[in-house]
Parts: structure tokens; sequence; C-alpha cells
């Protein structure tokens, strides 16, 4: 068998020598070119996108009938959660909101940076800058579309920090990730004679156009004052289990545009 395959190498060895200099010429041309890597990370990277979409959707279809059920009592969930006016904790204005249902089909954890894929793009009217939720709360904001898919940062990102509010005493702060391996979020900016206990509800705040007044964050886990400081540092846990999270929603403002071009006729 060895034998065969030394005279096979032998007899093909142009061919061989050729095939390598082709690949290394292929190589060397989108290495060098921006527009060869930009069209190659569109062409390859939506062919990936669809092969883990593939792999998603085979594993999902043995699951299917669990998969139902576990949907449906998410979108009871998320009605409650966007149109119960009586509910203590919040209360969510979403008139100018629109939900687009949208799947996981991959997440990290465990990384610094971490993110998900969602199987919805620009042809579903996806767009970056959109906040996504679920029936939780908040997921985190789409940083990057193609036309068929989304990538988003997740609240477990160093470099996402997304402005909420303490519901019971109304005072806003700014919330991150610090990487600690516990997946608890800071919220700093608190004033320190705000009434803080364990437990209490941080919601969004509604400012940033990206996600309603009032969406579910976390809760606060502890609470630091350091010396000569005026504000709190909290710790928060959020409400989202990204160990287990599929079904999700892309929320678009109605109002996104016309507010930019207000502000930038503004400040022209």
């Amino acid at each position: 068998m060895s034998g065969w395959l030394i005279n096979i190498v032998k007899k093909k060895n142009l061919f061989f020598i050729f095939l390598f200099f082709q690949l290394f010429s292929i190589f060397i041309t989108f290495s060098f070119s921006v527009s060869h890597r930009s069209f190659a990370t569109e062409l390859f990277g939506d062919f990936v996108y669809n092969m883990q979409e593939v792999q998603y959707s085979m594993r999902s279809y043995f699951d299917l009938k669990a998969q139902n059920e576990i949907l449906q009592q998410e979108n009871n969930k998320l009605y409650t959660l966007l149109h119960n006016p009586e509910q203590e904790t919040y209360t969510i204005s979403s008139s100018d909101f629109s939900f687009i249902p949208t799947q996981v089909i991959k997440r990290t954890r465990k990384l610094s940076q971490n993110y998900i894929l969602i199987n919805t793009g620009r042809s579903n009217e996806v767009n970056t800058n959109m906040g996504i939720i679920n029936h939780q709360g908040v997921v985190g904001i789409v940083q990057n579309v193609s036309r068929q898919f989304g990538l988003a940062v997740t609240l477990l990102h160093q470099q996402l920090t997304i402005p909420v509010y303490h519901h019971k005493s109304n005072q806003y702060g700014f919330l991150k990730w610090d990487g600690n391996k516990q997946g608890l979020l800071k919220l700093t900016d608190i004033p320190k004679y705000a009434q803080i206990n364990l437990g209490d509800t941080i919601v969004t705040d509604g400012n940033s156009q990206i996600f309603p007044q009032g969406i579910p964050v976390g809760s606060v886990v502890s609470k630091q004052v350091e010396d000569y400081a005026n504000h709190y540092t909290l710790m928060i846990k959020p409400f989202v289990d990204y160990n287990n999270i599929r079904h999700v929603y892309v929320i678009a403002n109605k109002d996104t545009e016309e507010i930019k071009t207000l502000i930038q006729k503004d400040y022209e």
C-alpha cells in the first residue's frame, strides 16, 4: 500500500507543486488586498454562519416539542413583561418599539468579550445598535449584521456599558462587566444617599433609545461605598441565564431615524 502511494506522488509531483503554488498565491492575494479580504470575509462568514445554523437546526429538530413549549412560555412571559402596568417592580412603555423574534444559534460565556449569533439580519430589518431581550430581561446589543445573521455583544462583554437606574429610588448609573468569573455586573454612579437594599431591581433607563425604559436587567447582590466616595459601587446579578438562551427578541426603535436627523440638524 505504501509503495503504491509513493508511486502516485512520484508520477503526480508536478501536479502537487502546481497545487502548492496556486494555494500560496491565493493566500498572498487575500492577505494583502483589502478588497479581496473583505470579499472573503463576507463569503466565508456567511458560509460559516449557515453551517452553524444547520447544526443548530438539526439539534433543535430532535427537541422540537420541548422547544415549542418553552417558546410558548417565553412568549407569555414577554407579553406580561411588556403589557402589565400593575407589576410591582417595573412598567414598560413599548409603543415606540417593535420586537423581532429570532433564535440564538451560537453563544459564548467564558470569554472577556462574549457574544451571541442570531439567525436574523438585514433581510429581517435587523441593524446595528439594536437591543436584544428575552423573557428574563436584557441580553445585549447588536454589533454587526450580514444579510441573514446578526452578531450581538452580551452584558458579559468588557467593552459594553449601558445606562440603567435603580427602580425604587429612580437614581441613575452605568452598568459594566469587569470580567469577574461570577458573571456579576458592576453598577456605579448611584449616589450614596439613595436607599439601596439587596435584592432591589435594576432596569434600563430608556435614554439611549436602544431599550425601552424599564426592561429588567438584574438584582443587587452587594453594595459598597469607598472612603470619601459619594457614590455606591453595586454588584448586580443579571436576570438572563446565558448558559441557556435560545429564543430572543431584537428591539427596533421606530423613531431612531427621526431622532438621528433631529440631532444632526441641531449640531451641524
